[in-house]
């Protein structure tokens, strides 16, 4: 009941703090970094905020989601994505769809 209580709240599991996981300046270099070079522009501490991957205050706080992508997190997990290319139906409208597992 509660996971649907928070759905409908647009909050979701990855962006619940995770407090066994403390936030690392070595981390948070390796994921600005990694994500500068995928994105091809400089991502700072404070975009990671916005993806909600650290929760900013007096002393920063660890989400789920930052667990997961630096394999920190307590289960297995799985990252899925996916893409929609194009806006008209029957034009050659693609699913491009990837699995990782951490």
């Amino acid at each position: 009941m509660e996971e649907l209580s928070n759905r409908g709240r647009h909050v979701y599991y990855d962006e619940f703090a995770c407090s066994s996981v403390k936030v690392e300046d070595e981390d948070i270099k390796y994921l600005c970094k990694d994500f500068s070079e995928r994105a091809e522009r400089k991502i700072t501490r404070k975009d990671l905020e916005n993806m909600n991957l650290i929760i900013g205050n007096k002393k920063d706080t660890a989400t789920n989601a930052y667990a997961i992508l630096l394999g920190k997190h307590d289960y297995t997990s799985r990252i899925q994505c996916a893409r929609f290319r194009g806006t008209k139906h029957g034009s050659g409208n693609q699913w491009n769809c990837s699995q990782r597992k951490i």
